[in-house]
């Protein structure tokens, strides 16, 4: 193997997972040569000391910090317990029921046994919440129990005494190649699967994903708000701006730590945050929020107008909201606060949120002069606007001078109804080998007769 070029080598390498990078490390000096750049081109990272000392090492390194494009920073925190007996609650160590069920009744899943009363949801239920959640003597909950009160502590101590700052600061500014960086915290996801949690979960057996069974109250910082912030001001500091900034779903506390100098953040530290967007050339942000909650979701969408006014260099924006919802009338317009925000470079632009048509029309005229990429996927015009895709898309192609378009699955008033919003969402579900769909994106990017519109899916 060593025989062959190294361009073969590292071609071979590219398509290793990273168990397999590690393993073929520790082959030979020709093999880790190959396999250390695909090896260390992602890092992730949590807020533990021993996560940010390897961030730290790795960018010491004279060789192996100049492979680092990617950091994805794991912004969730760990839930604070004032009694082993709180903590116990939250331990579950039994199988998802949906494995377990494919374990144990594998027929359930069989149409020709759904008629039995055993297979009924209700049974299989009754049956799988009668497993013992674990089945851990007194001793070994104490130890697990110590175990995750320590990486608790530690977290604590990174994030108030400043201290996981100065790590970050000090390793991104040697992080010469460094693109993109990641920033999730994302308690709806599986967070306990992804790397360090992963790892981290046989231990203290309570992970991020854990914490929503019987939740505390909240703490005064929430759930990962001030170690995204941290790395935001990590990202400022290091006179290395990042290009490339991946925001994850966020509580509304982030948001008003961008715009407000009160708790954690000062005057300073909120400049030093609008510096490191705006340096960006790449700005993704994916977005949950709950419509029950309108004080909320009012901040969530100051500070959303607050990022894309700071982004003013940024040449792709990606903007995802996510909300689970069947009346339109309660949506709020995600695009009304970011309209007059400046995005002189602006090239590429995805949605995929609720607005109004008078919203999105307004936002694509201040950015036409620059605008060559649209992607609109799951964009619903509220009805209170009366807006339709008819006469959006009748405008398009005298509103911008498009290289690319990309629609599916839009909605509005004229095809979906007060009643049935949601479920007619799918009527302009586009398919590019389909004539229909071809018709109107060359309209869209030629102009010409405006095609038929009438043909729902």
């Amino acid at each position: 193997m060593d025989g062959l070029p190294q361009e073969m080598l590292l071609c071979i390498c590219s398509h290793c997972d990273i168990s397999s990078l590690k393993k073929v490390r520790l082959v030979s000096r020709c093999m880790a040569s190959a396999a250390t750049p695909w090896l260390f081109e992602e890092i992730w990272i949590a807020f533990f000391p021993d996560s940010l000392e390897k961030l730290r090492s790795i960018a010491f390194h004279p060789v192996i910090s100049k492979y680092v494009k990617s950091l994805i920073c794991l912004g969730e925190m760990l839930e604070a317990y004032t009694t082993m007996e709180q903590w116990e609650k939250q331990v579950e160590l039994r199988p998802k029921q949906g494995d377990w069920m494919r374990a144990n009744h594998p027929e359930c899943f069989d149409p020709e046994h759904w008629h039995e009363p055993r297979y009924t949801e209700e049974n299989l239920t009754r049956e799988y919440d009668a497993i013992p959640r674990h089945q851990l003597s007194i001793e070994q909950q104490k130890y697990h129990f110590m175990r995750y009160q320590y990486y608790l502590h530690q977290q604590g101590w990174l994030c108030y005494s400043g201290s996981g700052f100065e790590l970050l600061r000090t390793s991104l500014v040697r992080l010469k190649a460094l693109e993109i960086v990641q920033i999730t915290s994302t308690p709806d996801c599986e967070v306990n699967a992804k790397p360090i949690w992963r790892c981290l979960k046989p231990e203290i057996l309570v992970g991020p994903n854990d914490h929503s069974k019987g939740r505390l109250p909240a703490r005064a910082y929430p759930n990962g708000v001030l170690q995204l912030t941290t790395i935001l001001w990590a990202c400022s500091a290091s006179h290395q701006p990042v290009k490339s900034i991946d925001v994850g779903i966020l509580e509304p506390e982030f948001w008003d730590q961008l715009m407000t100098a009160e708790d954690c953040i000062y005057e300073g530290d909120v400049l030093r945050v609008t510096y490191a967007f705006e340096h960006l050339s790449s700005l993704a942000l994916n977005l949950d929020y709950d419509w029950v909650e309108i004080d909320q979701t009012r901040r969530l969408l100051r500070g959303l107008g607050k990022v894309t006014e700071w982004a003013k260099r940024v040449e792709k924006l990606d903007i995802r909201v996510r909300e689970e919802l069947e009346d339109p009338i309660q949506l709020f317009d995600f695009l009304e606060y970011i309209v007059e925000s400046p995005l002189p470079r602006l090239r590429d632009l995805t949605l995929c949120l609720p607005t109004r048509e008078r919203s999105l029309m307004r936002l694509l005229s201040n950015v036409s002069s620059t605008l060559r990429s649209l992607s609109l996927t799951k964009v619903g015009l509220l009805l209170d606007d009366g807006g339709t895709w008819r006469s959006v898309i009748k405008e398009l192609p005298h509103t911008l001078t498009l290289h690319e378009i990309y629609l599916d699955s839009l909605g509005d008033s004229e095809f979906g109804g007060e009643d049935n919003y949601f479920k007619r969402l799918m009527v302009f579900k586009f398919e590019e080998t389909a004539e229909y769909e071809k018709r109107i994106y060359h309209y869209i990017l030629h102009g010409g007769e405006f095609p038929d519109l009438t043909t729902p899916i």
